[in-house]
C-alpha cells in the first residue's frame, strides 16, 4: 500500500513538472521571437513547420509509430482529413498571428487572448455541442464580454489581434475533442500537411533575394532551426501532464503562460498599458476566477453521488 501511495506520488509530481515545463516554455516565447524580430512572421512559421517535421519523424521512428494502421488513417479517413485539415489551417493561423502580434508590439492583447480562450470554449461548447450552460457560467461569459466592450469603447480600439488568436485556438480545441486523437499524431499530420506550401514559400524569397535564412546573424539562423524544437518540446510535456493530471489542475496551470506574457508586456517591453487595459483586464481575470470556481463547484455532486454508490 505505501509503494502504491509512492507510485502515485511520483506520478503525480512528474504531471506537474511536465505541465510547469511546457506553460514556461510558452511563457517566455515572446523573448524567443523578439530575437527574430527583424525576420518576417510568415517566414518564421514556415522555419517553424519544416523544422518540427524533422524533430517529429525521428520521434515516430524510435517509438515504431509511423508504422501503425492509426497514422495513416489520419490520412486515408475523410472525415479525419477535414477536420485535421481545418484545425492545420487554424493553429497555422494561430501561431502567425501570435508572432506578428510579439513583434508588433501586440503582447498584452495575445495575452487577453489566451487568457479569453477558455471563455470562448465555453461558447463553442454551447453553440456547436448544444451543452447548457451553468449561471456562473453565463456570468464568467459576459463578464470577458464587457472586458472587451470597455477596451473597445473607452480606447475606440476593437482588440481583434486577441478576439483572433483566441477563436483559432478555441476552434482548434473543438475540432481536437471531436476526433480523440494523439496529440503527437495529430501535430504531426499539421506540420506534414504544411511542409510543402512552407518549403514553397520559402524557395519563393530565395529566389525574390529576400530569404532571411543564412542572410542574417548567426544567432537568427540557430533562432530559426530551434524553433522546431521550441514548438514539439512543451507539446509532448503537455501531452505527459495531461495523461497524468486531472483535467481541472491542467486547466488551472494553464494560466502561467498568458499571465507570464502578460508581464513580459509591460515590464520588459513596456507596452502601453492604461487604466483602460487594466480594467479590461481585471474584468477578465474575474471572469476567469468564476470560470474556474464553476469548474470544481460543478464536480463536488458528482463524487458525493459516487460515494453513495459505492
Amino acid at each position: 500500500m505505501t509503494l502504491f501511495k509512492h507510485t502515485r506520488l511520483t506520478s503525480s509530481t512528474i504531471g506537474h513538472l511536465c505541465a510547469l515545463g511546457s506553460f514556461l516554455i510558452w511563457g517566455v516565447f515572446p523573448l524567443y521571437w523578439k530575437m527574430l524580430a527583424t525576420v518576417s512572421p510568415l517566414e518564421i512559421i514556415c522555419h517553424r513547420i519544416i523544422w518540427s517535421t524533422f524533430v517529429l519523424a525521428p520521434i515516430l521512428l524510435f517509438r515504431h509509430l509511423i508504422f501503425k494502421p492509426l497514422w495513416w488513417k489520419l490520412f486515408l479517413d475523410r472525415k479525419n482529413f477535414i477536420y485535421l485539415s481545418i484545425g492545420t489551417i487554424c493553429i497555422a493561423l494561430n501561431w502567425l498571428l501570435y508572432i506578428w502580434a510579439v513583434n508588433n508590439n501586440h503582447l498584452l492583447q495575445s495575452s487577453m487572448g489566451y487568457f479569453i480562450n477558455p471563455l470562448l470554449n465555453v461558447l463553442i461548447g454551447l453553440i456547436v455541442f448544444k451543452e447548457k450552460l451553468r449561471k456562473l457560467q453565463w456570468i464568467s461569459v459576459l463578464l470577458a464580454l464587457l472586458g472587451v466592450l470597455n477596451l473597445t469603447l473607452m480606447l475606440g480600439q476593437f482588440p481583434w489581434v486577441a478576439l483572433s488568436i483566441a477563436l483559432t485556438f478555441a476552434i482548434y480545441g473543438a475540432l481536437k475533442k471531436i476526433q480523440h486523437i494523439n496529440s503527437l499524431y495529430g501535430l504531426t499530420f499539421e506540420v506534414c500537411l504544411l511542409f510543402i506550401p512552407a518549403s514553397s514559400y520559402l524557395l519563393f524569397i530565395y529566389q525574390k533575394n529576400s530569404l532571411a535564412f543564412l542572410h542574417l546573424t548567426l544567432l537568427s539562423d540557430f533562432l530559426l532551426v530551434g524553433s522546431g524544437l521550441i514548438t514539439v518540446i512543451p507539446l509532448l510535456l503537455f501531452g505527459m501532464a495531461a495523461q497524468k493530471l486531472s483535467l481541472t489542475t491542467v486547466g488551472f496551470l494553464q494560466y502561467i503562460s498568458p499571465t507570464m506574457q502578460f508581464l513580459i508586456a509591460v515590464l520588459i517591453f513596456k507596452e502601453k498599458f492604461t487604466n483602460t487595459h487594466l480594467l479590461t483586464f481585471i474584468l477578465i481575470w474575474l471572469a476567469l476566477i468564476i470560470y474556474t470556481l464553476d469548474g470544481f463547484i460543478s464536480k463536488k455532486p458528482v463524487k458525493k453521488n459516487l460515494k453513495k454508490q459505492t
